[in-house]
């Protein structure tokens, strides 16, 4: 077995030109399943969590926010954004049929100045009433929550001394949350008492987008828990008919939107895989068929020499098992450098939720596009090399000298 395997390196090291243009093909290969596969579950991932982080079955807000998107952007890439509409808003969705609970939350954007150290999302919710925020945040965070306190998503840096200032006003980091994938990841929440502290600063500070915003008298949104049994987009009718001004929109509705977006993503790259599957192992094939017929006197020298066809014919298997094994090894490697130094720079471009999936599945669907690459260069290596192995000798050297 050394021999086969010792002969087999010798032959990729002497043929270093061939052999590396049929390990880049393999590699080719791998980093397209495994990238592929990778960012088809972190997309699938993306939406799980996007579903589960809304909280809500129905989410009001003012009618021209809808329109502009504005909502969609704070959630899906983090934009930081500030909108609000009257307070009473929350008394009458409460009062609406199907509505089992209503809260609701404050939306503030920090400014890029000196006030603040970074322009971030802040969001402001009601503990007492809070049902889609406070879940999530128990996750990372049993204490409570207090004024002055800051629960940040996973993309905020935290100082060494656990604070953050917006507006000269300086806050208490009290838990980092888990990353989702979202444009919550880029933001901030704390209590409505807190939220309120750094609108009067800001409004002192002469920033003129609070310059006539009352805290007391404006709300962002209202979170909507839907009455068991009854239909929600009734109830996002009851609440759009009546109330002037605002949009109740259902999380289903949101969530479906995306999903087919990421499903029109993931159609594009199984396709895109597949056809450079098909393209990788057809060249395989014409190549290895050519680098067999011009290996009809090497065989020859070595049977001749005494090399028995046991012997050639592992040596050969040794060498497609070394040149699938390079070239799927490094298409992963390459792939990986590519793909995850620019995650978040791509889920920005696609405006989609892409939450990475854990070392496990990394690991996992790497072994397995390294077995597969194996395979498939091995068993196309092989049915065109063997083919001539097992010719008889003396037609072997007739046709190779």
């Amino acid at each position: 077995m050394r021999f086969r395997f010792n002969l087999a390196l010798k032959n990729i090291k002497a043929r270093a030109g061939r052999s590396s243009l049929l390990i880049i093909i393999c590699a080719i290969l791998a980093a397209s399943v495994f990238g592929g596969s990778v960012f088809i579950r972190s997309i699938q991932n993306g939406l799980h969590s996007y579903e589960k982080r809304l909280g809500a079955d129905i989410i009001v807000i003012p009618e021209e926010v809808k329109e502009e998107g504005s909502f969609d952007g704070i959630l899906l890439q983090g934009i930081p954004d500030t909108f609000y509409m009257d307070r009473s808003v929350l008394e009458k969705v409460k009062e609406t049929e199907g509505v089992e609970i209503a809260s609701y939350q404050f939306f503030l954007a920090s400014a890029n100045a000196g006030c603040c150290d970074s322009p971030v999302q802040i969001i402001g919710f009601d503990p007492e009433t809070d049902f889609s925020i406070q879940p999530w945040i128990r996750e990372a965070y049993e204490g409570e929550i207090t004024d002055g306190d800051l629960i940040v998503g996973s993309n905020i840096v935290i100082p060494p001394n656990r604070q953050l200032r917006f507006y000269n006003v300086t806050l208490n980091v009290a838990a980092k949350l888990e990353k989702t994938g979202t444009g919550l990841d880029n933001a901030v929440f704390g209590n409505i008492e807190t939220i309120k502290s750094l609108i009067r600063s800001a409004d002192s500070l002469g920033f003129e987008d609070f310059k006539d915003v009352d805290p007391d008298s404006v709300i962002s949104a209202v979170m909507v828990r839907n009455e068991k049994g009854y239909d929600v987009y009734k109830t996002a009718g009851n609440i759009n008919i009546p109330i002037e001004g605002v949009n109740a929109v259902t999380s289903q509705k949101m969530i479906y939107g995306i999903a087919q977006g990421l499903k029109n993503v993931s159609g594009i790259i199984g396709i895109i895989t597949g056809l450079v599957w098909v393209l990788s192992i057809i060249i395989l094939i014409a190549l290895f068929s050519l680098i067999a017929g011009e290996r009809v006197r090497e065989l020859a020298i070595l049977r001749i020499t005494g090399a028995s066809k046991k012997i050639i014919t592992g040596a050969l298997l040794w060498e497609a098992f070394l040149i699938a094994l390079i070239g799927s090894v490094s298409g992963i490697a390459a792939i990986s450098i590519v793909y995850f130094p620019f995650a978040d720079t791509i889920k920005r471009s696609l405006e989609l939720p892409v939450l990475q999936p854990g070392a496990g599945f990394m690991i996992l669907t790497g072994f397995i596009t390294i077995i597969l690459s194996i395979i498939i260069c091995g068993v196309t290596w092989s049915l065109c090399v063997l083919r001539i192995a097992a010719r008889d000798t003396g037609l072997l050297s007739k046709e190779g000298v």
